[in-house]
């Protein structure tokens, strides 16, 4: 087993109200040691954690579940996995970047519970292109 670890940073630019885009490729290397790689121009509402459970330690939106959210929100778009080694996944990549144990299991319980309405409204064959800037998308200083 490979320890699950991400390899690039994670900038993120304001897309519109409540969405943001990723700016950089971002890379998670997966207990199994592939490479998951989320592209540069991607939308990610990041956490999707109810306001009063951002309360909580631990569960901020901007804290160390960003990363893991982006790649979440990443593997429900594309379905390159099931939905259950795309949780599996998250619970990983919180673990890696620090998130506590039982909160990093919150985290996923709360997917498991809950996830699967988007993950299958994407089963439903929506264009994944809707997750992605457009080619003409101004990319200010956040150009490469």
């Amino acid at each position: 087993m490979t320890y699950p670890q991400f390899t690039t940073r994670c900038r993120l630019d304001t897309y519109k109200p409540g969405e943001w885009v990723l700016c950089n490729d971002l890379k998670f290397l997966t207990p199994g040691g592939t490479t998951v790689t989320v592209p540069r121009g991607f939308i990610t509402d990041l956490a999707s954690i109810p306001r009063l459970v951002q309360l909580l330690p631990g569960f901020d939106v901007n804290g160390a579940s960003r990363k893991p959210a982006v790649l979440h929100d990443y593997l429900y778009c594309v379905q390159l996995y099931t939905r259950s080694i795309c949780d599996e996944l998250f619970y990983h990549a919180l673990l890696a970047e620090g998130v506590q144990p039982l909160t990093a299991r919150l985290f996923y319980r709360g997917v498991r519970i809950g996830g699967w309405m988007y993950y299958d409204k994407r089963s439903e064959g929506l264009d994944v292109n809707y997750d992605f800037v457009p080619a003409d998308y101004n990319w200010g200083d956040t150009a490469p």
